[in-house]
């Protein structure tokens, strides 16, 4: 009897989703990129942050992009269990700004923050 009422809700739960009355999100509800940091802030040219993005649901890295890489170089600085680091550096002009994105496979990119490269004086 256990094995028919698997199977049964196996089948409610592919009709609920070949019908779309899932939410759009529900295939990855479990899986998620958690960033450190969601505010906006400034950074002065050549000036440096990492960000620490964590993975839960999925064993796959996530994408780590900007919006303009003329405002903000990136590079990968490592992985410690579910977490990853990302160093951005201020490579734009004084008033330039983008955003910052995190990805993981099948979804979309969502934007943490904004990142604004502040005026070179520091006084």
């Amino acid at each position: 009897m256990k094995k028919r009422s698997e199977k049964m809700f196996s089948l409610l739960l592919a009709l609920v989703f070949l019908m779309g009355l899932a939410p759009k999100n529900a295939v990855y509800a479990a899986t998620s990129a958690r960033c450190d940091t969601t505010q906006s802030f400034s950074l002065y040219p050549g000036a440096s942050y990492t960000f620490k993005v964590t993975v839960s649901g999925t064993s796959s890295a996530p994408l780590f992009t900007v919006g303009n890489s003329s405002v903000l170089q990136t590079r990968s600085t490592g992985k410690k269990g579910n977490d990853y680091f990302f160093k951005v550096t201020a490579v734009g002009g004084g008033g330039s700004s983008t955003g910052v994105y995190t990805t993981l496979p099948g979804q979309k990119p969502v934007r943490q923050c904004i990142v604004s490269v502040a005026a070179e004086s520091r006084g």
